[in-house]
């Protein structure tokens, strides 16, 4: 693997490093019971795929590691705010809009193909989110929301 180190092929030091059969690679030392000398090619090998924007095989180191029990959480800044009407996903919007129609959590679930249960879940969020405690809040800011701002 070193050799590959020395070389201009990145694709093949990350392979190398994930385990293209040489008994060193993270994957092996996975197999062999070692994670402590798995995670670090393994992470190695990740990072060089995700360089090279390969997606495919990034998407197999990590799971080698998660296998070992290595969690990468969220890579980068969050797109979106925390709290306020910014931070609401696509489908929190979505749930939004059907309270502000009037619907319930069993009719929001047929429209969103999602259980009720599912439905109370992203109200929960919403309303953590926005800092509010009933759907009737909920829907008069989605209405104040929606009303076009007056300059």
């Amino acid at each position: 693997m070193d050799a590959y180190a020395q070389g201009p092929r990145p694709f093949e030091l990350a392979l190398a490093a994930e385990d293209a059969g040489a008994e060193d690679a993270g994957a092996a030392f996975a197999r062999h019971g070692d994670p402590a000398a798995a995670a670090p090619l393994l992470q190695r090998a990740l990072a060089a795929y995700e360089r090279l924007d390969a997606a495919r095989p990034a998407a197999r180191a990590e799971a080698g590691l998660r296998q070992l029990g290595v969690r990468r959480g969220r890579r980068g800044a969050r797109q979106r705010p925390q709290l306020g009407w910014g931070s609401l996903t696509p489908t929190e919007q979505r749930v939004v809009a059907l309270v502000a129609e009037g619907l319930s959590n069993p009719q929001i679930g047929e429209r969103l193909f999602v259980s009720r249960r599912t439905v109370q879940t992203h109200l929960a969020h919403v309303f953590t989110k926005l800092g509010i405690s009933s759907r009737t809040q909920l829907a008069a800011e989605a209405a104040r929301q929606a009303a076009p701002s007056r300059s």
